[in-house]
């Protein structure tokens, strides 16, 4: 299996979406910065966006006023190979290579190597993507817009749903309204009375606070049904800011007991491995181990015994 002792990081650069007008601009501030950021020096590239890829042409991206035109980018660059992906798909990838001191273990449950991996985060929003087994240790990546899928209220969560509605001004509540750092901030909010950025709130609360209690559970909600869909027995990686900063959140009895709350298949969930990502550099890694099979081992199969012919 490919692991991250296969792939070297020789460079990394942070610039923010927004001080850009375009995303032409962007790579003209990063190859100033750093010539090795410059495309006419790669061979390959991968980027890895957040939202639907509905257009491989241009793509469109969440909360980002432009976008990324990549046939104009294939026309000015035609001597590298560019690949678009789901900034998920690029999660679930890294998650491959994912070692022990990279995360923490919320379930051991029973592994199945050769079975399908699932990832999902609360950020901005709430990613979702998997992976299913090909051949070879080879994946086929599935993407995934789960998070604006409706989250389910029990009774005693009534409340707070109105509260949701009313606050966001919407007829139904996705998961990703209650499962993000907007929700965890709604959340204390509709708790305690105190509004504070998602940060502000986590400084405030203890593994023991209702508001972990009942984030923890809408959290363990989202996970449970996602699994339920996927069955990702390799196991389910949870991902993004708000866990990764802080993974008591998810890592302790509250998440346990309502991921593995089923009316049919309690055994079935509890036997799925969970774990909690520690790296918040794990989209780096998946996007390079994606430009490793796509731009090799994808280049050796072609119609359908391609898994990235599907994609």
């Amino acid at each position: 299996m490919i692991g991250r002792e296969s792939i070297e990081l020789e460079g990394s650069l942070e610039l923010k979406t927004a001080a850009f007008s375009s995303f032409f601009n962007l790579l003209k501030k990063a190859a100033e910065i750093d010539l090795r950021f410059s495309l006419a020096q790669v061979q390959g590239c991968v980027f890895a966006v957040p939202g639907p890829l509905e257009d491989e042409d241009v793509v469109v991206l969440t909360n980002v006023e432009w976008t990324i035109p990549v046939a104009v980018l294939r026309k000015q660059y035609p001597q590298i190979s560019i690949e678009v992906v789901n900034d998920f798909v690029a999660q679930s990838y890294g998650c491959l290579a994912a070692q022990a001191e990279d995360m923490e273990v919320v379930q051991y449950g029973v592994p199945r190597k050769m079975s399908p991996l699932a990832v999902i985060g609360a950020g901005t929003g709430l990613g979702h993507s998997a992976l299913f087994p090909w051949r070879n240790e080879e994946y086929i990546p599935v993407a995934s817009e789960a998070g604006h899928t409706l989250i389910s209220f029990y009774e005693k969560e009534k409340d707070f749903e109105l509260f949701l509605k009313k606050r966001l001004s919407v007829p139904y509540i996705t998961k990703e309204m209650a499962v993000s750092g907007r929700g965890l901030s709604l959340l204390h909010l509709f708790l305690t009375g105190r509004e504070l950025s998602s940060p502000a709130v986590v400084a405030e609360i203890s593994s023991t606070s209702l508001t972990t209690y009942f984030f923890a559970s809408f959290y363990a909600r989202a996970c449970r049904d996602f699994a339920l869909t996927i069955l990702p027995m390799h196991g389910l990686f949870i991902s993004g800011g708000v866990a990764v900063s802080n993974p008591w959140l998810v890592n302790n009895d509250f998440f346990r007991e309502e991921f593995n709350f089923s009316l049919t298949h309690s055994s079935l969930l509890s036997r799925i491995p969970l774990y909690v990502l520690l790296r918040e550099d794990m989209g780096l890694w998946g996007a390079a181990r994606y430009g490793y099979y796509r731009f090799n081992l994808g280049e050796q199969t072609t119609g359908s015994e391609n898994p990235f012919s599907y994609w």
